[in-house]
């Protein structure tokens, strides 16, 4: 997986249930595919206050 997606969604799935989807569900396991994108499925939580502090936490200096 491309490296700060790679870093955002093992610091994400460290305390959160996380989905990969699309092009680096296939590049994960080691299988070729171009793609330049990530997409994530994240547990849903309380609010959207509370979503919105787990990305800023894992995406944040």
């Amino acid at each position: 997986m491309p490296g700060e997606a790679a870093q955002i969604i093992e610091a994400l799935s460290s305390s959160h249930r996380v989905l990969v989807l699309g092009g680096m569900a296939v590049i994960a396991p080691g299988l070729s595919r171009p793609t330049v994108d990530a997409a994530i499925w994240l547990e849903p939580m309380g609010s959207i206050d509370e979503w919105g502090e787990t990305i800023r936490d894992v995406t944040e200096p």
